[in-house]
């Protein structure tokens, strides 16, 4: 039996560009411009909260509050959720109590770290400061005494 009427239309008349040896001569690929997306400033249109921490606002823009699970195994699991109805299909935020706590610890830790980075920077800088002032004092106190010195002999 000879081949059916499709695979005969198929292999005449439609071109999957298997024997192209440029791939370019296809019309199956989309050219796209090389051109960087604008890149504004966050609005609240565009915006999304940290999904780091302790949640303050869904991904809706409504208020994050703090629940608790009540149906289920894990009864009596308090998660943070948005404020609104969860249940008309967008994406809205679900983060348990436990796990955004040890990210907000974690957020302060290392921010502490920077901090204390910083105060170290700026009490050497401090120390260097007085260094110098003890420096400029000492030369003051030196050209003090040259000027009384050619004060008292004028």
């Amino acid at each position: 039996m000879g081949p059916s009427y499709l695979e005969s239309f198929i292999d005449d008349d439609f071109d999957n560009g298997s024997n192209n040896n440029n791939s370019s001569d296809s019309d199956d690929e989309i050219i796209l411009p090389e051109i960087s997306p604008p890149r504004f400033p966050p609005n609240p249109v565009t915006w999304e909260p940290s999904p780091i921490g302790i949640p303050t606002v869904c991904y809706c823009g409504k208020p994050a509050v703090l629940k608790t699970q009540t149906i289920g195994l894990e009864t009596k699991t308090k998660f943070y959720s948005c404020a609104s109805d969860i249940r008309d299909g967008d994406c809205h935020i679900y983060k348990l109590l436990d796990d955004a706590i040890l990210e907000e610890i974690t957020l302060t830790k290392t921010k502490l770290g920077e901090i204390e980075g910083r105060l170290f920077g700026l009490l050497t800088t401090v120390e260097e400061e007085k260094k110098k002032l003890q420096e400029l004092e000492s030369r003051l106190l030196g050209l003090l005494s040259t000027v009384e010195e050619i004060e008292g002999r004028l």
